[in-house]
Order: structure tokens, then C-alpha cells, then sequence
């Protein structure tokens, strides 16, 4: 079952990247990803910062990858 976990995890991440960019990663670097866009929202909301465009920047996307290698 743990195995199974994984794939799907790999399989949902790597639906979302194009073809052409997408690299090698680990499952800490999913994690870590998941985790930071968590906690950012979390922040967002918590700030009641409703802007999508704000979201959309890349300084945010930035704090998404924060602490991953792949990613």
C-alpha cells in the first residue's frame, strides 16, 4: 500500500508539468512542496489576503519550492 502511495503521489505531481520540463524529484520534494503551498495559503487566509494576482506571483512561488532540490 505504501508503494501504491507513492505512485500515485509521483503520478499527481508530474500530471501537472509539462512534458518538457519535468526533472527528477523525491517524494520529500513533493512533501515539501505540498506543505509549503499549505502553509503560505494558510497565511494568505489568515492575513485575508484574497488577491489571486498576488498568489500568482513569482515571490510566492518561490516560498512554494522553498527547501526542495527538484521542484
Amino acid at each position: 500500500m505504501a508503494l501504491s502511495t507513492v505512485n500515485l503521489a509521483k503520478i499527481h505531481h508530474w500530471i501537472t508539468i509539462p512534458k518538457d520540463k519535468r526533472k527528477a524529484f523525491s517524494i520529500k520534494d513533493i512533501k515539501m512542496l505540498y506543505h509549503n503551498k499549505l502553509l503560505v495559503d494558510r497565511f494568505f487566509s489568515i492575513l485575508q489576503i484574497e488577491d489571486e494576482f498576488t498568489k500568482n506571483s513569482p515571490n510566492v512561488k518561490q516560498l512554494y519550492t522553498f527547501g526542495t532540490k527538484a521542484a
